[in-house]
């Protein structure tokens, strides 16, 4: 589900970098990072599907905050467009303490 959820974005983003879990301290912005946060895993008790509904965590971090919008509603419209998912919520802003800017949101992807 993790090369699905990563192709989505690339189609979106195709020369940033995508980290799992946390960027490393020299990574150049702009950059994606995606969690893995959990979920309602398998969702047939017989495991005769292995349909599993996983919640990922979405950052996209730039400079400024319209870039990271920008850049966020991309990863948004690309991964509902070719995910079956959805968005918990609309993507958060963060501000890191140097000034570069972030978008948080969450999905749920069936798969």
């Amino acid at each position: 589900m993790e090369k699905m959820l990563i192709d989505a974005i690339s189609s979106a983003l195709p020369n940033i970098d995508i980290y799992h879990d946390f960027a490393p301290e020299e990574a150049v912005f702009p950059l994606v990072v995606v969690r893995r946060e959990g979920g309602a895993g398998r969702v047939f008790l017989d495991h005769a599907e292995e349909t599993q509904k996983i919640r990922f965590s979405v950052s996209v971090w730039d400079g400024d905050r319209l870039s990271a919008v920008e850049k966020s509603l991309a990863v948004e419209r690309a991964i509902l467009g070719s995910m079956e998912g959805y968005a918990l919520s609309a993507a958060e802003s963060v501000v890191l303490e140097d000034g570069r800017r972030g978008m948080v949101q969450d999905f749920v992807v069936t798969a």
